[in-house]
């Protein structure tokens, strides 16, 4: 039975192979996300730091507040899943160094948007949307 032709596309970016994450991360511009994971990852952690007092806090919080050793693991997980993608896609040096200039931005910015509760999950969503949709088609 002859095969059924399958598009050029599909083919490269579906077929199963140990290094594909790897393979992607070169081949692609995954800025916005890996930023967007180091966003996540520093927020969790100031979330959960003892020095943030959270009055009234959203619900999606209060869960990450009742288990705080949790929320920091995969806040370092993710941090340093975004800085080794990093280093895959720029190189050793390069990739460190943005995901130390990622980690301080992305800090900055939770640390000085934090208490004027600016940062939401529609807030955050909505950015990351927008500035993926900026990455993928400019």
């Amino acid at each position: 039975m002859e095969r059924e032709a399958i598009h050029p596309y599909l083919e490269r970016h579906y077929s199963a192979h140990p290094g594909q994450l790897i393979q992607l991360a070169r081949e692609y511009d995954m800025i916005t996300t890996l930023f967007f994971m180091q966003l996540i990852g520093f927020q969790l952690w100031h979330i959960t730091s003892k020095q943030v007092k959270s009055t009234d806090p959203a619900l999606f919080l209060r869960s990450i507040l009742g288990n705080p050793q949790r929320s920091r693991t995969i806040g370092s997980l993710l941090i340093l899943l975004s800085t080794l993608l990093f280093v895959v896609k720029w190189g050793w040096m390069s990739g460190t160094c943005a995901g130390i200039a990622g980690l301080m931005g992305v800090g900055s910015l939770v640390v000085t948007l934090h208490p004027f509760r600016y940062i939401s999950q529609k807030t955050v969503l909505l950015f990351y949307g927008l500035f993926l949709i900026l990455e993928l088609f400019i």
